[in-house]
């Protein structure tokens, strides 16, 4: 069994994973959204008797607030009573191996609650940072339940990008980066006239250029015959690449699901990546709150240049706004082949993929 619901976290990412035995299942939580959206997370560990309240893994994939603010309010809160078997998240001293509002500020006070919680920190790579090498194979690491989880990216190059952006928003808040804090232990808008897909699609691309997207942990995860692509808020020339190197034979990488990078972002998403993968199910985590994510564009280069094979194209929201609302027309639908999912009244969030 393989479950991935996106669950409600605003502008940003949540996404709660469950596979292995039915009855019994494991667990991965990868990001957190927003600080004023861990209600759901929190609510699903708290469905879990004591003894059942833990994560196999924990990974944060960048300092942006609508991914990272949302797990520290997680972990300090006093209820949960959870075990961490390891936290992927790359802090400042991993950047000096190779934004967001506060999303470096944020990256200390989550180094200090991880050293404070004595919880592993990055342990699967030997407490170094998760990344991909300059060469070689990329890192593909097995959990204890079967679940695996390949690096697509950042690259060492992106992460120094960071460096200096994580340095002066330290320096603007008055502390030493590299150098956590004490803690104690933590306790536990809308679109008028008709949609045109081809005009859209053919929207000149540019490719999204902040440092801390460029950082982010882009996963490739594989379970029992399937593969799920977590894009993270990753650029496509990173994410592309990182499946070419994947890639052993020629022609698309088959994948079940794509949760697409950087919330739909028109910035996120191009034309060579879509030709590179072959998938019929995209995967959008945005409230539209602040940038109106997805963005047309995004979206309609899924539906214009995606390998389907054959089969029609599912667009799953985790949200149903007035920014993906507008694609749930039965002519477009008609026209361009694909069915949409949103959540169920009254349901928090939604599955992105499932697989008894």
């Amino acid at each position: 069994m393989l479950r991935i619901k996106i669950l409600p976290a605003k502008q940003g990412d949540c996404l709660w994973i469950e596979y292995g035995d039915s009855k019994s299942p494991r667990f991965v939580v990868i990001d957190g959204g927003t600080s004023g959206s861990v209600e759901p997370l929190v609510a699903k560990v708290m469905e879990l008797p004591p003894e059942r309240r833990r994560l196999e893994l924990l990974v944060v994939t960048h300092v942006d607030a609508d991914h990272i603010a949302g797990i520290l309010k997680f972990l300090e809160t006093p209820k949960l009573r959870l075990k961490v078997d390891d936290v992927w998240f790359n802090g400042y001293k991993h950047l000096q191996e190779a934004l967001e509002t506060f999303g470096p500020v944020q990256g200390e006070r989550l180094s200090a609650d991880i050293i404070a919680g004595k919880v592993p920190w990055n342990k699967a790579f030997g407490g170094h940072a998760v990344k991909v090498p300059d060469d070689g194979p990329l890192p593909a690491k097995p959990l204890n339940g079967g679940l695996e989880l390949v690096v697509v990216g950042p690259t060492t190059k992106k992460l120094q990008l960071l460096e200096p952006v994580w340095v002066q928003a330290c320096i603007d808040a008055g502390i030493t980066p590299g150098e956590p804090q004490p803690q104690p232990v933590p306790p536990g808008l809308e679109r008028f006239g008709p949609i045109d897909v081809d005009s859209l699609a053919a929207t000149p691309f540019k490719e999204d250029p902040t440092q801390p997207n460029g950082s982010s942990i882009v996963l490739l995860l594989r379970y029992d015959g399937s593969v799920v692509l977590l894009g993270a808020d990753g650029h496509p020339s990173v994410i592309q690449a990182g499946l070419e190197r994947l890639a052993s034979e020629p022609g698309p990488i088959k994948l079940d699901a794509y949760k697409v990078a950087h919330h739909g972002s028109k910035n996120n998403l191009t034309e060579s990546l879509l030709q590179r993968i072959e998938c019929c199910r995209y995967l959008f985590s945005s409230s539209g709150a602040i940038y109106h994510h997805p963005d047309l564009e995004a979206v309609a280069r899924v539906l214009k240049h995606s390998r389907r094979g054959g089969r029609p194209i599912e667009l799953v929201f985790n949200y149903k706004t007035p920014f993906n609302s507008v694609w749930d027309s039965p002519e477009l639908k008609q026209r361009w082949e694909y069915t949409t999912v949103f959540p169920m009244a009254g349901k928090p969030g939604v599955v992105g993929f499932e697989k008894d």
